[in-house]
């Protein structure tokens, strides 16, 4: 049946947004004004209390979900029977009385509970940011969902994680509408800035809510703000809300009722179908509960047949003792493996009712699971992956052209997980058990690895896999995908060719890796280079290159050699430049010390969001190496060894873009100072796609002096401010 009662959400990127106050409130003015009784939904039980206290009720009075659990279905009146409501017409439906007891009610139970719910009363739920099936079945049924939070750049980043999980999901963004709670507290976010984070998913910041000292004692009065001070900023604020839900229509809700076997909703996610009729949509919540039940059991019969072949197959050919390295025997290896699964599923096994193509996958799967990598062995071939993440049996992720999404491939069981990760690190040498749950490598392809296993992994043993090209990129490359400018790239070529010690600075995934390689090419060829990485990654052009690798201690825990061994051992074999795939300890007071002592023109990246960060990060690194130095010997040491920054970011559309060019000037007092040479200016997105432009700051950088006197021909008009560019820059 047609259903005009509104479903109303407000959560936030955590606890403390001050979202349980703006909903009760909001619950009140809306049944007082409409006339109607409205619903509080508690999802959250630790608003539990804060709930009774705005409404100054007790606990006792609050209705809880219990009411719920032995039914499998709701009617008006049962429900009628069992809400209290006060005088201003709210009522309050709890979730549960405590942390243990809210973890055990289903799924089935609060999907019961809404539908029911929504058929008489209009509901305001409060609830904690949920993104797992439970939370997601409740945002499907809601009409409009309020995100409150406050301004703080830790609040819009959760916020903005909360968001990217949900777009990878495929959730949509309208029912969305974000609320900036005080909004005008000392220190708070401008505006503008996080409208341009929200705008990567068409949204902005729709409601701001000042400080109101009126908040905190309308609390210890236990008085509703909306009542007590009607004419205050607050609940002016309120009434704006109920006017913005107001102006969204109902989706005209059509919601069938719940006859399925009890638990059904907690095995299976609800399939939400949406119809348009006379141009109003329509949910149906749909759980086809004949066909999920059927395709459990496919799926329980496919996963059995496949473990009773490989059974059959380990016992007529122990696959795990075959040589996997060589690729002429693995052929040949692959080829009994077929033909014999073959035989067994034709003859051991009863596949009469199985067609020739789903015979062809189920032997294709087992050749992928005996000899190769399982379900990870087609992703391993699509040159467009970069990265693979097994979070756990069932959860495998990928990124794929810069954007993380789940895939519908699945291990068998955890055991399967283990065997590959095994059958992985095994021809490098290296193990993994419970003496030594977690490793690094890298495989013969230069991809890199890391695994770990229970007990250090609690949901089952995870495997990620990093993977690069076969052919290095090119600076030209990264023009043509927009990383950076021509300009760009000519100004840092000239500081590799004019010997300036350059540090690459982002988060990780941003490309630090990928941009050392291409700027390593500007590196002239009769010089002596010796690379340091932890897993070796780089793929350097140059003739006169030696690459050094660090190595883990062993089971004893012996044997280990640190970045920081090889640095200084490094010293002693005469190299023109030291490049360090990575610092992120001790050493690099080493690569400092190097850099000051004849071994100019040397490379590494770090992991910083800002070229500042990246500083004060380098200054903990060397306190890490236990050095009695002062601080401000440090920070002279710093000031006269790196030159030039490079700052990378990786944004929300999935490119990589060198954000910031920073020149190292020296130290004034205690303070080492910069000034930015290039920047990257965001304008917006259009198209789901980020745009913006590469410009120059005005900042001739101090090196340019010395370019003409090494012959290197660059023309000071780069860093010159466009005239159309003027208005951008700060």
């Amino acid at each position: 049946m047609e259903n005009s009662n509104r479903i109303i959400i407000f959560t936030g990127p955590q606890k403390g947004m001050g979202k349980t106050v703006i909903a009760v409130n909001l619950a009140i003015d809306w049944a007082m004004r409409a006339k109607k009784q409205v619903v509080i939904v508690d999802l959250d039980f630790l608003c539990k209390g804060e709930i009774a206290q705005t409404l100054d009720i007790s606990a006792s009075y609050i209705s809880e979900m219990s009411i719920v659990m032995q039914r499998d279905t709701l009617d008006g009146e049962f429900l009628r029977g069992r809400i209290s409501f006060n005088k201003w017409g709210v009522g309050v439906l709890a979730l549960a009385p405590d942390e243990k007891t809210a973890a055990e009610v289903s799924l089935g139970q609060i999907a019961r509970t809404l539908i029911g719910l929504s058929k008489i009363y209009s509901l305001v739920i409060d609830m904690d940011i949920d993104i797992t099936r439970r939370g997601m079945l409740i945002f499907d049924f809601a009409d409009v969902i309020f995100w409150a939070f406050l301004p703080s750049n830790v609040f819009l980043k959760q916020t903005m994680d909360k968001m990217k999980l949900l777009a990878s999901y495929k959730f949509s963004f309208s029912k969305f509408h974000f609320i900036l709670n005080q909004s005008n507290i000392k220190g708070a976010m401008r505006s503008a800035e996080i409208d341009n984070a929200l705008g990567s998913f068409g949204k902005k910041i729709e409601e701001f809510i000042p400080q109101d000292k009126l908040v905190l004692q309308s609390g210890n009065k236990k008085r509703p703000l909306v009542l007590s001070e009607p004419h205050s900023v607050f609940s002016e604020s309120i009434r704006r809300i109920r006017g913005m839900m107001l102006n969204i229509p109902p989706r005209g809700r059509k919601i069938e009722e719940v006859n399925v076997l009890d638990g059904l909703l907690d095995k299976f996610e609800l399939v939400i179908k949406r119809e348009k009729k006379e141009g109003k949509e329509f949910v149906i919540a749909d759980l086809s509960s004949e066909e999920l039940l059927i395709r459990e059991k496919e799926e329980k019969k496919h996963t059995a047949l496949k473990q009773k072949i490989h059974q059959q197959l380990i016992k007529r050919l122990d696959v795990r003792k075959i040589d996997l390295i060589s690729s002429a025997k693995n052929q040949q290896v692959k080829t009994i493996v077929e033909k014999t699964a073959t035989f067994i599923l034709s003859t051991e096994i009863d596949v009469d009712t199985m067609s020739r193509q789903e015979r062809e996958e189920i032997i294709a799967e087992i050749v992928d699971e005996a000899l190769g990598l399982g379900p990870l062995e087609a992703l391993m071939s699509e040159p467009s992956i970069t990265e693979i993440m097994v979070n756990k049996s069932d959860q495998i992720y990928v990124e794929q052209n810069g954007k993380l999404q789940l895939t519908d491939r699945k291990f068998i069981n955890n055991d399967q997980v283990v065997q590959v990760i095994r059958k992985i690190v095994a021809p490098l040498g290296r193990r993994i058990d419970e003496s030594m749950p977690f490793v690094d490598a890298r495989l013969k392809d230069g991809s890199r690895i890391n695994a770990i296993i229970p007990p250090l992994a609690l949901q089952g043993p995870m495997l990620t896999i990093r993977r690069f090209p076969q052919e290095p990129l090119t600076g030209e490359d990264l023009i043509d995908i927009g990383s950076f400018t021509k300009e760009m790239l000519q100004f840092l070529s000239a500081c590799i060719k004019m010997r300036k010690n350059v540090i690459i600075s982002g988060g990780t995934g941003t490309g630090k890796t990928t941009l050392l390689n291409v700027l390593s090419a500007a590196i002239p060829e009769k010089e002596r280079i010796i690379t340091i990485e932890d897993t070796a990654e780089l793929k350097l052009k140059q003739e006169h290159v030696g690459r050094l690798e660090s190595r883990p201690p062993n089971v004893e825990g012996k044997g280990e050699v640190t970045i920081r061994d090889l640095v200084r051992n490094t010293l002693r074999m005469r190299p023109d430049r030291i490049i360090v795939g990575e610092c992120r300890g001790a050493e690099a007071l080493d690569m400092l010390q190097a850099m000051n002592t004849g071994h100019e023109g040397s490379m590494s990246t770090i992991h910083a969001n800002t070229p500042r960060d990246m500083l004060s990060r380098l200054e903990t690194m060397i306190l890490m190496a236990g050095t009695e130095l002062p601080l401000r010997a440090i920070r002279e040491q710093i000031a006269s060894a790196i030159h030039i920054v490079v700052q990378l970011s990786r944004f929300s559309d999935g490119t990589r873009k060198v954000i910031k060019i920073t020149e190292v000037t020296g130290r004034e007092k205690d303070v080492i100072t910069v000034h930015d040479i290039f920047v990257f200016h965001r304008a917006g997105i259009e198209d789901k796609k980020i745009t913006g432009s590469f410009q120059a700051t005005g900042n001739i950088p101090r090196c340019y002096s010395e370019f003409k006197s090494q012959g290197i021909d660059l023309s000071v008009e780069i860093f010159r401010i466009k005239k159309n560019e003027k208005a951008l820059n700060l």
